[in-house]
């Protein structure tokens, strides 16, 4: 079937789980030093984006880069310069024709949503606790963005890239390394716990203060606070769910109902050293 990338729909990039594998771990990913940025693809169904990573020579020459993939990537887009505006109006047709290039087979144009340190935990920790398989050229950028994003005095993570070290941002940060596959004595995950410690650990103190790391911190069995959520309140009272930022309500929908299952993923060697690392004094 061909979707809005006019080429032919790819295989799932994550395969389903039958009955036969559903309580089995999934295979561990495995890391390298880095991915060949010239075999990611990114595929525009309908204006929904994900990112492909191509493993060989053939599915990379059969798919190639569109101008907008090298451009998101950083790689020379091979295209002439532009010829210097003398007006308005040829700065404008300059901006055109550059931006015609970039345009996504369905329509509009796509851009990064850097910057917030708290959203990916979000999928990481949702591949490990259904027992997704972490692909492992994901699992690499993963490991090297994460890295890269580390406090330069630190070593923590906060609440997005600029800011200081947190429990909050260093916890979640420290845990999706983990959970791709990064040994807990690798330095960067040394440095990263030595300030979490010195920040005061995974703590109810801390944990009260975030609802979205209770959750997650719940849903792995690493932290047992979750406090009930307000989707019964009354549609006229000040802390009414109709009446929070959408975002929140998307986030906490699909929370609450997780918590009204009293649902927590089955305990796994790497849950049971997170609970080691991150809260020492208490084990």
């Amino acid at each position: 079937m061909t979707k809005a990338t006019g080429r032919e729909e790819e295989a799932p990039l994550l395969r389903k789980r039958g009955a036969d594998d559903q309580h089995a771990p999934p295979k561990r990913p495995k890391l390298e030093a880095k991915t060949d940025i010239t075999r990611w693809r990114l595929k525009d169904d309908d204006s929904r984006h994900t990112w492909h990573y191509l493993e060989d020579e053939k599915a990379a020459s059969e798919w190639p880069q569109s101008y907008a993939e090298k451009y998101y990537l950083n790689l020379p887009l091979g295209l002439p310069d532009l010829p210097t505006a003398a007006t308005p109006k040829e700065s404008a047709e300059n901006g055109l024709t550059f931006f015609e290039k970039l345009q996504l087979p369905s329509g509009h144009w796509g851009c990064e949503y850097g910057g917030p340190m708290f959203l990916l935990p979000g999928i990481v920790i949702a591949w490990h606790v259904t027992k997704t398989p972490i692909p492992s050229a994901f699992a690499t950028e993963i490991k090297n963005y994460l890295t890269a994003r580390a406090h330069p005095d630190d070593g923590g993570w906060g609440l997005h890239i600029e800011g200081e070290s947190t429990v909050f941002g260093t916890t979640l940060n420290y845990i999706i390394l983990r959970l791709v596959g990064v040994d807990p004595e690798d330095p960067v995950m040394v440095k990263a716990r030595g300030t979490l410690h010195k920040l005061g650990e995974l703590s109810t103190d801390h944990t009260g203060r975030n609802s979205g790391w209770q959750y997650w911190e719940s849903s792995h069995g690493t932290s047992s606070i979750l406090y009930p959520l307000r989707s019964g309140s009354s549609r006229t009272g000040p802390i009414a769910p109709w009446r929070w930022w959408i975002h929140i309500r998307q986030v906490f929908l699909p929370m609450g109902y997780i918590y009204s299952k009293k649902w927590s993923c089955e305990e796994d060697d790497v849950i049971r050293g997170l609970k080691e690392e991150l809260c020492p004094t208490t084990r």
